[in-house]
């Protein structure tokens, strides 16, 4: 750790870790055996701004010392910074092999997305004064798995038509307030108001009945069941409402022909819905399947953690413009996420968490990465 500059709290189980506390422990467990040869698979994407750039300088350290190094990423400036060759594949096929002094950004992206790069519009910040309050949250009290005081006292409201985004350091409480927003942890105090519900410890079910969905940090873990089939995943929340099930029994052919709908309006790859367990798809495939599942009832209010962790750009792009869609039909979201540029470019405004507390709430031009990342180390 004091090597590379990655830390970890050496005392916690792995299981209580956030995701991309985890991520940190993955790469020092590598690191320590000082291989000459390393494979790095998508490293940065559960680490902060921060993290990453400290991974960068630890691998041209190994570089420099005549380590061989194979990094696999999603992220185009991560190639130009790291990289002396970049090989680019699409759907399972090499599509070239280039030496990146002699590569543009825009001539990858063209490589990895078989089309010319789209710019993703900028939303427009709004003023906290529009929409009704449809999340309250007041001076709540959480705790870890270790008993540990991990949220203390945080207070915000969530409007309808708005992105809230909370940016912050992996753990430093965002990963147990989520969890309480969402009925998965206990609050120890203070008050959770939906739809001006008082919902302190109400049940994950009771939550998606008043319309509240989740997009979790861990989509393979939390957000499926692998062995279960793709049609049966999709309906895992709704599968007693009217559509899918009819005095006790299940209308397989309806929920059949609802995961067909979702998997051409969701464009997830899959073999089939039925037949295909979730465990084979990859990463984007099930976090598209997670969207569809949590996106088609229009919810109220959506808590999304980290929801582009690991996806392509292409992917990411995709999930940015059905959060952009959900806000501009009125839905209120909350976007819990490590990755500070996708925070500042999706949020209408930004709470900064450090140890547990709120240091800073920011909207419109208060909004930039300097602020930010000052506000996520407790400046």
């Amino acid at each position: 750790m004091e090597k590379y500059g990655l830390r970890v709290e050496l005392d916690r189980k792995v299981e209580n870790l956030s995701v991309g506390e985890r991520q940190r422990a993955e790469i020092l467990k590598v690191l320590f055996w000082e291989p000459e040869v390393l494979i790095l698979d998508e490293p940065t994407s559960a680490l902060t701004q921060l993290e990453a750039e400290q991974l960068m300088r630890a691998i041209m350290k190994m570089k420099s010392d005549g380590k061989g190094i194979v990094y696999i990423t999603h992220r185009i400036d991560e190639v130009f910074q790291v990289a002396d060759r970049v090989t680019v594949l699409r759907l399972g096929k090499k599509i070239g092999t280039y030496r990146v002094r002699e590569v543009t950004k825009e001539q990858l992206l063209r490589a990895m997305l078989g089309e010319a790069a789209v710019q993703v519009q900028k939303p427009s910040r709004r003023s906290e004064g529009n929409g009704k309050p449809v999340l309250e949250v007041q001076d709540l009290r959480v705790l870890s798995d270790d008993g540990r005081l991990a949220v203390k006292a945080v207070s915000f409201t969530l409007r309808e038509g708005e992105i809230l985004g909370i940016a912050g350091i992996a753990g430093n409480g965002q990963k147990e307030l989520v969890e309480a927003l969402v009925g998965l942890r206990k609050v120890l105090s203070g008050r959770i108001r939906l739809m001006g519900i008082d919902v302190t410890n109400a049940s994950p079910r009771v939550l998606s009945s008043l319309g509240l969905r989740y997009v979790p940090e861990d989509r393979r873990n939390v957000g499926v069941v692998e062995s279960m089939e793709v049609w049966e995943n999709l309906i895992l929340k709704d599968y007693l409402r009217p559509e899918f099930c009819s005095y006790g029994v299940l209308k397989v052919g309806e929920a059949m022909r609802f995961a067909e709908r979702m998997v051409r309006e969701f464009q997830i790859q899959v073999p089939g819905v039925s037949g295909s367990e979730v465990r084979i798809l990859s990463g984007g495939n099930i976090q598209r399947l997670i969207l569809a599942r949590e996106l088609w009832t229009k919810p109220r209010v959506l808590v999304a953690h980290h929801p582009t962790n690991g996806l392509d750009l292409k992917a990411a792009s995709y999930t940015h413009r059905l959060l952009q869609e959900l806000k501009s039909a009125g839905s209120a979201i909350l976007l819990v996420s490590e990755d500070l540029d996708e925070v500042i470019e999706v949020s209408d405004r930004v709470a900064v968490m450090c140890e547990g507390r709120f240091t800073g709430l920011l909207e419109g031009e208060q909004i930039g990465r300097e602020v930010v990342g000052r506000l996520m180390v407790g400046g």
